[in-house]
């Protein structure tokens, strides 16, 4: 799959859902991909990581958080792909720059 960046400049949109169900993503037929909004502040990237080992330990065989994060690391390569996100709505940086 592609960077948001990447997917973006062949035709594909982003949308921002609600922020109930942050792994509520939907692809819709017109080519949009909609994303709930994920707020990422200087504690996100140990709060995934805890949850993603708890996930794993605990219950082996559901994966719905890491399945999430695969998606959003896929899309998310670099800054400009946090730049076009935040744009829209999607991702709330809280870290200051795109680059963090």
């Amino acid at each position: 799959m592609g960077s948001a960046t990447e997917l973006y400049e062949v035709g594909m949109r982003f949308k921002a859902g609600k922020r109930e169900g942050m792994f509520n993503i939907e692809f819709v037929r017109d080519k949009t991909l909609i994303i709930p909004t994920l707020m990422i502040d200087h504690d996100s990237e140990r709060l995934f990581h805890n949850v993603i080992a708890f996930e794993q330990f605990n219950n082996g065989h559901c994966s719905i958080f890491m399945d999430y994060t695969r998606i959003i690391a896929c899309l998310i390569k670099n800054a400009n792909d946090v730049a076009l996100l935040s744009s829209l709505g999607i991702i709330e940086n809280m870290l200051g720059t795109d680059e963090e």
